[in-house]
């Protein structure tokens, strides 16, 4: 498995929002066990990720969040870093619980508007806190992801970088 480079942003996780996380987690193995003796199949987790993602980073005349698979590349580094999925799961919790409290099933289930209210929740929570470490730690590796994908940079007016093609006159001067 490919580790996070050092120059990549990492989850930052404050101690608190790791023990709400690994608390979170813990509680929702039995539910998750008794669904599969039931013969249900246990709710995805992470089902809220991919769209509090897209409301983030929403497609425009480039596409959104996880059309250009930034969900599955900032999982892929969760997955490396202890406590990192058990928070994102917590989170994800939080997000269908604030969607709950809208009266829809989950947060996928909400439109734009209230999507958007509850991201704008999460930025002004105070710092320290579950929703505002899943704001602030989403955005940085979202954009962080978003902006390295060359879809997306003609919309930034990036023709791309000279390597490997170089600077062919780098040796007369300018």
């Amino acid at each position: 498995m490919r580790q996070p480079s050092d120059t990549a942003p990492r989850f930052e996780l404050g101690r608190r929002a790791l023990l709400m996380g690994l608390v979170a987690a813990a509680l929702a193995a039995p539910r998750r066990a008794l669904a599969l003796v039931l013969g249900e199949s246990p709710a995805d987790p992470l089902a809220a990720f991919g769209p509090w993602l897209d409301t983030l980073i929403p497609a425009d005349e480039t596409p959104g969040a996880t059309a250009l698979g930034i969900r599955d590349a900032i999982l892929a580094e969760a997955r490396a870093q202890t406590g990192a999925v058990a928070f994102l799961q917590a989170a994800c919790g939080w997000l269908d619980g604030e969607a709950q409290k809208r009266g829809a099933a989950g947060f996928a289930a909400l439109d734009d508007g209230a999507r958007e209210a509850i991201a704008a929740a999460a930025s002004a929570a105070p710092k320290d806190t579950l929703p505002r470490l899943l704001f602030d730690n989403s955005w940085r590796l979202a954009t962080f992801h978003y902006y390295a994908k060359p879809e997306v940079w003609a919309s930034l007016g990036f023709a791309g970088p000279p390597q490997p093609i170089g600077f062919p006159d780098a040796d007369r001067p300018p």
